[in-house]
């Protein structure tokens, strides 16, 4: 790629980027309206354009070593953006029926309250009353999909940021314990704040979806993907 062609390419990048990271903000401090999805949208946007453009500015650095001190460091910084979405969709976003604020000013009835309605510690049976939901058409196949699928999804990210990132997450082992830490303290907070639901079946659907996730990086196909596109930051493993 000459230069005139990378400084293009680079600019518009970088005007995504930064509209993105601008619609992201305005809509999570409420300057602007914006749901789960459109956030999600955003996210993508700003996570694609970010790492292209650490990318194109790495090809050109010539020792590999700083290459990859400089993807490592774009790689943090979406991590931070990631864990900041993934606590503003289970803690904050209204849309989905979250406001950590309910804590502040609520009696004890309410907190039991909460507890009685929005606390499952039975194995699947959130699943199954979804499942049940589905078969007798109480709920849109919409709503069920996003409930479901949105758990598995949500911590996916964490199977390859953790490798990435932290020398000691070389094995499935640590990356599970990781991801259960990870999990299960939101869930904590959750339940701490009254905010959304503490749930059981959200521990096992988010740390299945991100163990499967890891599971999928770990194919030789894709590691050898991954090495190559993040100049050896994630490394090929047995």
């Amino acid at each position: 790629m000459n230069r005139r062609k990378h400084l293009f390419h680079t600019s518009v990048l970088s005007f995504l980027f930064a509209v993105a990271a601008g619609v992201l903000l305005a809509g999570m401090i409420d300057l602007i309206r914006l749901n789960h999805t459109r956030k999600l949208f955003a996210c993508v946007i700003l996570t694609v354009c970010g790492y292209a453009i650490a990318y194109l500015r790495a090809v050109n650095i010539p020792k590999a070593k700083a290459r990859r001190r400089a993807i490592k460091g774009q790689l943090s910084f979406l991590f931070v953006v990631y864990l900041i979405m993934l606590a503003d969709f289970t803690l904050v976003d209204g849309s989905l029926g979250r406001n950590v604020l309910n804590v502040l000013g609520s009696s004890g009835a309410a907190f039991l309250h909460h507890i009685k309605t929005n606390t499952n510690l039975i194995p699947f049976a959130t699943v199954r009353l979804f499942v049940n939901a589905y078969r007798h058409g109480t709920l849109s196949t919409a709503v069920i999909i996003e409930n479901l699928l949105g758990n598995l999804v949500a911590f996916m990210p964490l199977a390859f940021f953790l490798p990435c990132l932290y020398k000691g997450m070389n094995r499935w082992y640590t990356v599970l314990g990781a991801v259960l830490g990870i999990v299960i303290t939101v869930e904590i907070l959750q339940f701490l704040l009254l905010t959304g639901s503490s749930d059981i079946d959200d521990v096992i659907l988010n740390t299945a979806g991100a163990m499967a996730c890891y599971g999928v990086l770990r194919l030789p196909p894709i590691q050898k993907g991954l090495s190559k596109m993040t100049f050896g930051v994630w490394k090929n493993r047995d």
